[in-house]
């Protein structure tokens, strides 16, 4: 069965084999084990946990001059390339601050204080 998939173009042979190397014990291949070893590689990756204290005072100067998030992804790029994130982890970090009711909870109050409505779009939503 396993040399029909790769036969048939389910998985390469490349991604099956690095699979097997990166998740196996031994000569045995347990799947649980694999997600496990794989959700752990994921949360302890740079990029996952790539934080900057200067993150939180950039998005939210962001916000407040009415930015997306694309935009303030971009500006981070221009202006500090060493801390700047994709516009999907600014988008990921405001809405964690938001339900963790962080500061940017309260952006119902800048949007008042502006007269200006604050909108956070989901990213690759583009009719939004």
């Amino acid at each position: 069965m396993l040399s029909t998939d790769i036969s048939e173009g389910w998985i390469s042979e490349r991604a099956l084999s690095r699979e097997l190397r990166r998740n196996a014990s031994g000569d045995r291949y347990h799947a649980e084990t694999a997600h496990a070893l794989a959700t752990q590689r994921r949360a302890s990756a740079t990029k996952f946990s790539k934080s900057d204290e200067r993150h939180i005072t950039i998005i939210k100067k962001g916000l407040s001059l009415g930015w997306s998030p694309e935009n303030i992804s971009a500006r981070m790029k221009v202006e500090v390339p060493e801390i700047s994130l994709s516009h999907t982890t600014v988008y990921k970090r405001i809405t964690a601050n938001k339900t963790q009711g962080g500061e940017f909870a309260a952006h119902e109050k800048v949007s008042e204080a502006m007269n200006a409505d604050v909108f956070f779009a989901k990213p690759y939503a583009s009719y939004q």
